[in-house]
């Protein structure tokens, strides 16, 4: 948790001026992070658990939706700018905190990894994605990640 301390409160906000808002944009994005890094079994679960960490981490804030179809709503409504304004705040901490280690002989070290996932054989999967390069396959996607070498923190996926 130490590369999420002190998020920029100039692009993260606690408040909003809409007194219905329960999610704000700080307690969206790390509700998001929270959920996805949950061990829980279900979505339900992890949201649930990440919903409690949130309103603990910030006791005196107006407490977020109990709903994770509202939570979803939310994320989807303003996921874009929000990830993009994430990940611009999280390279710029991973180069601060890599500091000497950021270049080694002038160079930024990234590592590259790479996963094929199937996906389900559905009409609209298949449309998308096209088979895996032979007949009867089912579709794939590619997920791709750029590291740093360094502190090992990822740097950008696809």
């Amino acid at each position: 948790m130490v590369l999420l301390a002190g998020f920029p409160a100039v692009w993260l906000p606690l408040m909003s001026d809409d007194r219905r808002t329960r999610w704000t944009d700080r307690l969206l994005v790390m509700a998001a992070l929270l959920t996805a890094w949950h061990a829980g079994d279900t979505c339900r679960e992890a949201f649930a658990a990440a919903r409690e960490s949130v309103i603990a981490m910030y006791p005196t804030r107006r407490r977020p939706g109990r709903h994770l179809e509202g939570f979803l709503k939310a994320l989807r409504r303003r996921s874009a700018a929000l990830l993009t304004a994430l990940v611009d705040a999280l390279r710029l901490r991973t180069q601060r905190l890599s500091a000497a280690q950021w270049r080694w002989k002038g160079w930024v070290v990234l590592g590259v990894d790479g996963s094929r996932i199937n996906c389900p054989r559905s009409a609209a999967n298949q449309q998308a994605f096209g088979c895996a390069g032979r007949c009867r396959t089912a579709p794939q996607q590619l997920l791709v990640t750029l590291f740093h070498g360094f502190s090992g923190l990822p740097w950008g996926w696809r």
